[in-house]
C-alpha cells in the first residue's frame, strides 16, 4: 500500500514538473520572441533613414541636370542673362569712375565664376553628395567594426537579463522613433534644398563683382555645403 502511494505521489511529482518545465519553456520562448521582435523593430526605426534614397540632380552621365534641376535652371536663365549684363554695366561704370584695374578684375573674376558654376557646378555637388552619403556609411561601419549599426544594437540589447532588456528595448524603441522621424524630416529637407539650391546656383553667380551678389553666392555655397 505504502508503495503505490509512493508510486502515485512519484508520478504525481514527474507530472508536476513536467508541467512546471512546459511552463517555463513557453514563457522563455515568448519571452525570447518579445525581445526580438523588440529588437528588430528598434533597430528598424533607428536605421530606416540612413536608407532613403538621395535627390537625383543629374542624369546618368553625371553632368547633364535632371529634369527638375533643368526646370529651374531653365526658367531663371533669363534673369541669370539680366544679371550678368547687369554686372558687366556695374563692372564698366565702376571703372569709368575709379580709373583702376580692380573693378575689371572683380568683372573678369564673375563672368569666370559664372562659366565655371554653369558648367561643372552641378556635377561637383552631385559628387559631394555621393562623397557625403559615402562617408556617412563608412562612419557607421568603422563605429561598429564593420558590423553594421542594426546587428551592433541588436546584439547589445539580446545580452541583457530578460526584464532589463525587454526595457531596454522599449526605451530604446520609443527614442527610435522620435530620432528617426526627426532625421526622415531632416532627409526630406535636404532633398529638397539641394534641388533648389542646385537650380538657382548659376543664377546667384551672375553678379559676384557687387556686394549683395557676392554674399548671395556665398550664402548658396555654404547652404549648399
Amino acid at each position: 500500500m505504502a508503495d503505490d502511494v509512493c508510486g502515485v505521489l512519484d508520478i504525481g511529482c514527474k507530472a508536476n514538473e513536467w508541467v512546471n518545465t512546459a511552463v517555463g519553456d513557453a514563457i522563455e520562448n515568448l519571452s525570447k520572441a518579445v525581445r526580438e521582435g523588440l529588437s528588430q523593430m528598434v533597430t528598424t526605426l533607428s536605421t530606416f533613414w540612413a536608407e532613403l534614397p538621395s535627390s537625383n540632380l543629374t542624369t546618368l552621365d553625371g553632368v547633364s541636370p535632371s529634369p527638375t534641376v533643368a526646370f529651374l535652371q531653365n526658367g531663371l536663365a533669363y534673369w541669370t542673362a539680366v544679371l550678368a549684363v547687369l554686372a558687366i554695366i556695374v563692372g564698366g561704370a565702376r571703372l569709368a569712375w575709379e580709373q583702376r584695374g580692380g573693378p575689371l578684375r572683380e568683372m573678369l573674376r564673375s563672368l569666370l565664376t559664372l562659366a565655371l558654376v554653369s558648367g561643372v557646378g552641378l556635377a561637383v555637388i552631385a559628387v559631394l553628395v555621393a562623397a557625403a552619403d559615402a562617408f556617412s556609411v563608412w562612419i557607421i561601419n568603422a563605429s561598429t567594426d564593420g558590423r553594421g549599426f542594426s546587428d551592433s544594437l541588436h546584439l547589445l540589447v539580446l545580452v541583457n537579463a530578460d526584464g532589463v532588456g525587454v526595457f531596454l528595448l522599449i526605451v530604446l524603441g520609443l527614442i527610435g522613433i522620435l530620432t528617426s522621424l526627426f532625421q526622415i524630416v531632416l532627409m526630406v529637407i535636404r532633398s529638397g534644398m539641394l534641388v533648389i539650391l542646385a537650380g538657382i546656383l548659376p543664377t546667384t553667380a551672375a553678379f559676384t563683382n557687387t556686394e549683395m551678389g557676392r554674399q548671395w553666392f556665398q550664402k548658396t555655397v555654404g547652404w549648399t555645403l
